[in-house]
């Protein structure tokens, strides 16, 4: 391959490492999606990026459709909770700060 460099064997080790533990990190963020004792989103949006910032080039493209994907379901959520709030009978208030 001409004028590319091939990383040192110790080089590709530690990469190979970073990305397994960028892995765990996401693993751990989907069980806490799931079980709401981490925060699970945050963890997986930390991990997507930290991943981006270390690859470079296209991941960023993977995280920001990450981050879309998580802002969307936050919405959703919120938005269906409110629904479901409001059939319920209950009030929700809204207080603008107005003072």
């Amino acid at each position: 391959m001409r004028g590319r460099r091939r990383a040192a064997p110790g080089l590709r080790a530690a990469n190979a490492w970073g990305e397994v533990a960028v892995g765990l990190v996401i693993l751990v963020g989907l069980t806490g999606i799931v079980i709401p004792v981490l925060p699970g989103s945050i963890l997986v949006a930390a991990a997507v990026l930290v991943w981006a910032f270390v690859a470079g080039g296209a991941a960023w493209w993977v995280f920001a459709v990450v981050a879309a994907a998580i802002v969307a379901a936050t919405v959703v959520k919120c938005l269906v909770a409110g629904r479901t709030m409001t059939a319920a009978g209950i009030a929700i208030i809204i207080e603008l700060a107005t003072r």
